[in-house]
């Protein structure tokens, strides 16, 4: 399905456009399920110049199955707590998923429309994760119901130091909208990025303090994997074994490593080149 999503000029399409189009026998991308005049569509919002992306289907003899599809997942940790691990494992099993956000925005632009930004990205795939998702899992949790909320977190100081070490000093304006604008940098604001991280963490618990069903909090430094996320999202056909490990830093290190090594054995061939 992904692969003639893409012949069409399509992204990959999510599970429920994926069902649209199976029902239908036309594909369908970016479909979302809307109340329009009392009645619950299914609609194409992609315009991706295909006149099959344009349709909008009555929904009623679809909304047996699409009660039953799997819901949306918004990982809402805050990065560098495992956030690309879970969408890489997220993806693995199937879900379409975008991560970050907003890097191309204007700050003020993106602070005034952050909420209507990430409704509306988040309406065209299954799984959405780090920054600045977890600014708005409120407005998520209130735009898509029934969605499943899974909260990735570790010890305060190695995450402090992991943003610290890879960010750096440079200013980023999604530190900024996070942790002020004055913080654009996690370079001398340790006591800001803490209180910040540790009180999101805080208030997401309490949010979802009633609701087992909708909330998971995950800890990949303690051991938590694909047992524990299958069962919260209803899979039984999960791998076995090890979770997901990706973007740690000895992994950036090792990367990095590499890249000089490369750069130091062609730089003396291009300078004799030239």
């Amino acid at each position: 399905m992904r692969n003639a999503a893409k012949q069409h000029g399509c992204r990959p399409l999510s599970f429920l456009s994926q069902l649209v189009t199976l029902q239908t026998g036309v594909q369908h991308s970016n479909v979302a399920v809307q109340r329009r005049k009392g009645y619950r569509i299914a609609s194409c919002r992609l315009r991706c110049g295909s006149s099959q992306c344009r349709v909008g289907l009555p929904a009623k003899e679809l909304m047996s199955t699409i009660e039953t599809a799997s819901p949306k997942i918004f990982c809402i940790g805050f990065q560098k707590t495992g956030t690309t691990s879970l969408d890489l494992a997220l993806q693995q099993l199937g879900y379409s998923t975008i991560t970050v956000f907003g890097r191309d925005r204007p700050l003020p632009e993106l602070r005034a429309n952050l909420v209507d930004i990430g409704i509306g990205i988040a309406q065209g795939v299954d799984v959405v994760s780090d920054m600045p998702w977890p600014l708005i899992y409120r407005e998520l949790d209130t735009a898509f119901p029934g969605a499943k909320f899974i909260l990735t977190v570790r010890d305060t100081d190695k995450w402090y130091r992991s943003i610290r070490d890879h960010f750096g000093p440079a200013n980023d304006r999604i530190q900024q909208l996070t942790y002020g604008d004055d913080a654009g940098s996690p370079v001398g604001n340790e006591a800001r990025y803490t209180a910040v991280y540790d009180a999101h963490n805080a208030d997401v618990r309490s949010y979802f303090v009633d609701r087992p069903d909708d909330f998971l909090e995950m800890s990949l430094e303690a051991g938590d994997g694909w047992r524990k996320l299958g069962a919260f999202i209803g899979r039984t056909d999960v791998p076995e074994g090890e979770f997901v490990r990706t973007n740690t830093a000895s992994q950036r290190s090792s990367i990095l490593t590499r890249t000089r090594k490369f750069v130091h054995r062609v730089k003396p061939r291009l300078s004799s080149s030239v």
